[in-house]
C-alpha cells in the first residue's frame, strides 16, 4: 500500500513498494555558455564554451544518459560526446560538457547547432529518449585600429584617447612604444572597452609623450584567461604637438546613428556627422564597422560650420539579435572625443541605446585574509532592474552580466552552502563595471533529523481521519524530500510558515 501526502510518499512496510505510473523525462533547457558561465548565442572561434543541459525527471529510473552533439553550418556532425550520466532520481537535474575549445570543431563562420539527447534507462534498457536543439553563431575574432589614425601628426588631444573596433574578445591590451618592434614596450594597459585614455601625467618620465617623436600603438584581444586571441595587423604611428593649442576651432563630430531594414538580407545604417567647429571643412572620410568588421566607407566633400550631413551605409543583416556598430572618421581636429561613436543596435529599433556590463568574482569569505580567498563555482547571481535574469559563476568564481541597459540593478547571490548576499550597481554609461565582487560566509552546519523523527513531527499536522487510517503502519521510505530538507520542512510547519492544505491517500 502506498499513501501520499502533498508529494511526500509513505510506503507500508507490510505491503512493500508498488510502482507508480511512468512519466518521460522533460528537457527544460539545452544552451551554450561561455567560459564565465554566461548564456550567450554568439562566440568567437577562439573561445571555450560549455554545453549545458537542464532536465526534470517526474518518476524514478536507473539513470539518465546524455549525448552532446554539434553540427556545423552545413549540417555535418563535428562533435559528439556520449559519456555523461546522472542517477534517475525524481526532480530537477542536469549535466554539462565543459571547457570545449571552439577551434576543435570550428570550420567556417556561421550558425552551428547544439543537439542534446537524453535517454531514460530502466532495468538496464532505454525506456524513453528526448532530443532538443538550439543554435549559436561562431565568428572569427576581429580587431581594427581607429584613432589615432595611421600617420597622424601634431595631435593636440588632451587627453589622448585610443579607440579601436573589435569583437570576440573579453578584454583588450593596448601597447604604446617608440619602437615599431615593441622590443621594450613603453606603455601597456588593459581595457574592457574598445577605448583607452592615455595617462596625462604618468609617474614614469619615459612614458610622457613628447613632440617631435614618432610613437607606435597596437591592440591585442584577450580571452577570459588572458590568452591573446586577436592582434591588430599593423601598428599605427602618430606624433603630438610640442605645445597643444587651447583654442578649439576644428570640430567634426559623429552625433547619431540609426538603422532601417532594406530587405531580407540587408539593412541601411545612417550616420549623422556635424561640423561643430568655427570654420568649413572638406574631405571628411567616415568608416563603419559592424561587430568589428569593416562595412564600408564614405567621404563628405564639404561641411560648413554648424552644418550636418548623413552618410548611408548598406550592410548585411546581422545574424544576432543585437550587434555592435562603430562609426569613425579620420579627420584630424581639436576634439577627438566625438570622432568615433559606438552603439549597440537591435532590429527593429531605430536608435540603439547604451549598454553596460557587470564583471566580478564570487569568493569564499576567509575572515579578512584576502590571500586565502578562493572562488566559488556555480553560485547563482540574480539581477533585477530595467532587465532581469540570472547567471552562474565559473570555476574560479568569475562571472559577468553583459548587455545591460542603463539603470539601477539589484544583485542577489545564492549558493547552497553559503549565506546569501546582495548589492546594488548603477549602470550609467556604455562601459564595463568590473570588480563587483561578493564574499560569502559559510552557513553553519544544518541540524539533521531522521526519517522517523520527521514523520513523527509531520503527524502532528495531519487530520485525525488520516491518522486513523495510518494506524499500524511504519515508514520505510519517503520520496521527494532529501535528508537536508527534513529539518527545514518540520521547522516551517512548527513556525507557521508552511501548512498542509490537502491530504490524499493512494
Amino acid at each position: 500500500m502506498k499513501r501520499k501526502f502533498l508529494g511526500i510518499v509513505v510506503m507500508s512496510a507490510m505491503t512493500g513498494i508498488i510502482s507508480s505510473t511512468a512519466y518521460a523525462v522533460d528537457i527544460r533547457a539545452a544552451y551554450v555558455a561561455d567560459s564565465l558561465g554566461s548564456r550567450r548565442s554568439a562566440f568567437s572561434s577562439t573561445e571555450r564554451i560549455s554545453l549545458r543541459a537542464d532536465v526534470y525527471n517526474p518518476s524514478a529510473s536507473d539513470r539518465l544518459d546524455f549525448v552532446f552533439t554539434i553540427y556545423d553550418p552545413a549540417g555535418i556532425k563535428v562533435l559528439e560526446h556520449a559519456g555523461n550520466s546522472i542517477p534517475g532520481s525524481v526532480g530537477n537535474g542536469g549535466s554539462a560538457l565543459s571547457d570545449i575549445h571552439i577551434s576543435k570543431f570550428y570550420k567556417t563562420p556561421g550558425s552551428y547547432v547544439y543537439e542534446l539527447k537524453v535517454s531514460e534507462v530502466r532495468s538496464g534498457a532505454v525506456f524513453d529518449s528526448k532530443t532538443l536543439r538550439s543554435s549559436f553563431f561562431v565568428y572569427s575574432p576581429i580587431l581594427t585600429l581607429n584613432y589615432p589614425p595611421n600617420n597622424a601628426a601634431n595631435l593636440a588631444d588632451n587627453p589622448l584617447i585610443f579607440r579601436w573596433s573589435g569583437s570576440g574578445a573579453v578584454k583588450y591590451r593596448i601597447s604604446v612604444d617608440d619602437d615599431m618592434a615593441f622590443y621594450n614596450t613603453l606603455f601597456s594597459a588593459e581595457s574592457f572597452d574598445t577605448s583607452y585614455s592615455y595617462p596625462q601625467n604618468p609617474a614614469d618620465i619615459r612614458q610622457r609623450l613628447r613632440g617631435g617623436q614618432n610613437y607606435y600603438w597596437r591592440v591585442e584581444g584577450l580571452d577570459a584567461f588572458g590568452n591573446v586571441i586577436a592582434t591588430s595587423q599593423q601598428p599605427f604611428v602618430f606624433g603630438i604637438k610640442d605645445t597643444a593649442s587651447s583654442q578649439i576651432s576644428r570640430d567634426i563630430g559623429i552625433v547619431a546613428m540609426s538603422i532601417e531594414p532594406l530587405d531580407e538580407t540587408s539593412v541601411l545604417i545612417k550616420v549623422e556627422i556635424k561640423n561643430l567647429g568655427a570654420r568649413g571643412e572638406s574631405n571628411i572620410p567616415v568608416s563603419l564597422f559592424v561587430d568589428g568588421l569593416a562595412s564600408g566607407s564614405f567621404r563628405i566633400e564639404f561641411l560648413n560650420a554648424g552644418q550636418s550631413a548623413t552618410a548611408d551605409f548598406r550592410a548585411a543583416k546581422p545574424k544576432s539579435e543585437k550587434f555592435i556598430v562603430t562609426a569613425a572618421h579620420n579627420f584630424i581636429d581639436d576634439t577627438p572625443a566625438n570622432n568615433i561613436l559606438t552603439l549597440t543596435l537591435a532590429m527593429p529599433s531605430e536608435i540603439a541605446v547604451a549598454r553596460g556590463r557587470i564583471i566580478g568574482k564570487i569568493l569564499e569569505d576567509e575572515g579578512g585574509d584576502k590571500s586565502k580567498e578562493t572562488g566559488i563555482n556555480a553560485a547563482v547571481i540574480a539581477y533585477a532592474g530595467p532587465l532581469s535574469g540570472e547567471t552562474k559563476s565559473a570555476r574560479n568564481g568569475q562571472y559577468q552580466i553583459p548587455d545591460l541597459s542603463l539603470g539601477m540593478y539589484k544583485l542577489s547571490v545564492s549558493c547552497p552552502e553559503y549565506e546569501p548576499a546582495e548589492a546594488s550597481v548603477e549602470i550609467s554609461r556604455n562601459r564595463a563595471y568590473p570588480n563587483v565582487d561578493f564574499r560569502l560566509k559559510k552557513k553553519p552546519p544544518a541540524t539533521l533529523i531522521s526519517r522517523n523523527e520527521f514523520w513523527a513531527a509531520l503527524k502532528k499536522y495531519l487530520s485525525s481521519a488520516t491518522l486513523s487510517k495510518l494506524d499500524g503502519y511504519e515508514v520505510s521510505e519517503i520520496s521527494g524530500v532529501s535528508d537536508a530538507d527534513y529539518a527545514a520542512i518540520a521547522d516551517a510547519l512548527k513556525s507557521g510558515k508552511a501548512r498542509i492544505t490537502n491530504e490524499t491517500l493512494e
